[in-house]
């Protein structure tokens, strides 16, 4: 009994953890970028850096577009839950394989909440109203 206590209680805990976590999913759209050439698939990659972990300070996530039609590229990642209700500051950053960058003019900010959260895909270096 006391076993089948403890098991309970360790899947509890997970859950509560793994519920005030932030996954965040982010997406880019790439369309007018790759139509006037400016970016190129393979000789260029999407990344997405921010200013706390799972970002290092070299560390950012390469953003893939796993559904070629949209030319959305997206990248999803969790933070953990010490992190909630923090405001992420991001931006999108496109290299070459020369290693030149170009970054966003502005930075990009995000509340996290302790929920999933999929960003609509703008346009790089686009910010709505």
């Amino acid at each position: 009994m006391k076993s089948i206590f403890g098991l309970l209680l360790v899947v509890s805990l997970c859950t509560i953890q793994a519920n005030a976590q932030t996954k965040v999913t982010f997406n880019v759209n790439l369309k007018p970028m790759l139509e006037d050439s400016s970016f190129v698939p393979g000789k260029h990659v999407l990344q997405v850096k921010g200013d706390f972990f799972p970002f290092t300070a070299t560390t950012r996530f390469e953003m893939k577009d796993l559904t070629p039609k949209d030319s959305v590229y997206s990248v999803t990642l969790t933070f953990p839950r010490r992190f909630t209700n923090k405001m992420l500051t991001y931006n999108y950053v496109i290299r070459s394989i020369s290693g030149s960058e170009m970054n966003e003019f502005l930075p990009r900010q995000l509340d996290l909440k302790g929920r999933e959260v999929e960003l609509p895909p703008f346009y790089f270096d686009s910010f709505p109203n």
